[in-house]
């Protein structure tokens, strides 16, 4: 059962009273597959009202905690803007028993089409909440945006996609969110009175599919118009992505607890990861991190730094043209002669103090102080292991 409404969903015929197992229950299934020594490192909860009552929550994260003092592994959850709000101590509960992904019934950014859908929310309190899952520490939240929908229209489409952006750039890309297209399923409001909502059903038995292709039209757009629309929704949250990235505010940290999350528990942690793979720069360094061959700068002191050495992490036989470095992420930085220089020698056998040795040796001038050509070799290196051209290994 469930309490809420929602216009496109089939519970919403389903009964309004909840039937809940007791959390002994829950919690003696949860011990005989995750606890001991369980080969299981990942949960998922399959239940769309698992934030309806907090002090059920709070128990079963009691109970997990638990469980997990003997078997590490990280669980994922649905949760609803309404009672989150109204009970946000369970965000709480459920990060300290390691919960790593939390999936909101986003749906969209326009207040008509939130109306529509029956959800009882605004966009003003999806955004509230997303504000406090970031600040209690949640790792990721994930949630769709639904178009060929109800009231669309290029107007909803562009509210949406302003609306998606500015969730994942406040988040500093703890959302991620994934377009889908309506599935009209039997029974609903909106399957049963379609022009209601100003849409035409153009598969309601999905011989066509589910996923990967609208089954809706408008007088308006066809669905392959809203096909489009859906391709263009992508790419754009992709561009702000890689922006994001590549200015810093989404931090090497976060990147880092992805692919800690992939290697430790199996699990992707975040859409946005196979953004990052795509680029071999940054797959190649977080791929170095995670095992261990490599040092973030910004965890490096000054006395460690000439110990390390340096390597590079582009392959200059592909990227290298004999004048510019062809990054696609920072193809804006500049490269002196000098970087040039210092990249020749970052090869992994020299440690930064050897590399500045044969740095000088190309171009110390004697009418600069040698300690301050120094500060200036370190700075480059710092630069280029920011921009992902080198990294700091631990050999």
């Amino acid at each position: 059962g469930c309490p809420f409404s929602c216009s496109f969903c089939f519970e919403a015929l389903s009964s309004k009273r909840v039937r809940f197992r007791t959390v002994k229950n829950v919690l003696k299934e949860l011990n005989s597959k995750m606890g001991g020594n369980s080969p299981y490192r990942y949960l998922m909860f399959a239940d769309d009202t698992f934030t309806l009552r907090p002090e059920r929550v709070k128990a079963i994260c009691e109970g997990i905690k638990k469980i997990r003092e003997s078997n590490d592994f990280v669980w994922f959850c649905e949760g609803h803007v309404r009672t989150l709000l109204r009970n946000p101590e369970m965000i709480d509960y459920m990060v300290q028993a390691g919960m790593v992904r939390l999936q909101l019934g986003i749906e969209s950014g326009n207040k008509d089409v939130l109306n529509a859908y029956n959800k009882g929310c605004t966009p003003e309190d999806i955004i509230q909440l997303v504000k406090i899952c970031r600040d209690k520490g949640v790792k990721s939240i994930y949630g769709n945006i639904i178009l060929g929908s109800a009231l669309f229209s290029e107007a909803t489409y562009k509210r949406d996609l302003e609306f998606a952006k500015a969730l994942i750039e406040m988040s500093n890309g703890v959302v991620e969110l994934a377009v889908v297209y309506y599935w009209p399923l039997a029974g609903t409001k909106m399957t049963s009175h379609p022009h209601d909502y100003n849409i035409i059903l153009e598969d309601t038995e999905f011989v066509t599919g589910m996923m990967d292709i609208p089954q809706t039209s408008t007088e308006r757009y066809s669905l392959w118009d809203i096909q489009g629309f859906g391709y263009a929704f992508n790419e754009e949250l992709r561009k702000i992505v890689i922006s994001m990235i590549k200015d810093g505010r989404i931090s090497r940290s976060r990147i880092f607890d992805w692919y800690k999350a992939k290697k430790n528990y199996g699990v992707e942690a975040s859409l946005w990861l196979n953004i990052v793979k795509d680029f071999s720069e940054l797959n190649q360094y977080f791929q170095l991190l995670i095992k261990g061959d490599i040092i973030r700068e910004e965890e490096i002191n000054d006395k460690q730094l000439y110990k390390l050495h340096p390597l590079r992490i582009i392959n200059l036989i592909q990227q290298f043209d004999g004048q510019k470095i062809n990054n696609i992420l920072f193809d804006d930085l500049y490269l002196d002669k000098i970087d040039l220089e210092i990249i020749r020698y970052s090869y992994g056998k020299l440690s930064v103090e050897q590399v500045i040795e044969a740095v000088i040796k190309v171009f110390y001038d004697i009418t600069i102080p040698k300690e301050e050509f120094e500060d200036l070799i370190i700075a480059k290196l710092k630069r280029l292991e920011n921009n992902y051209i080198i990294a700091f290994g631990i050999f």
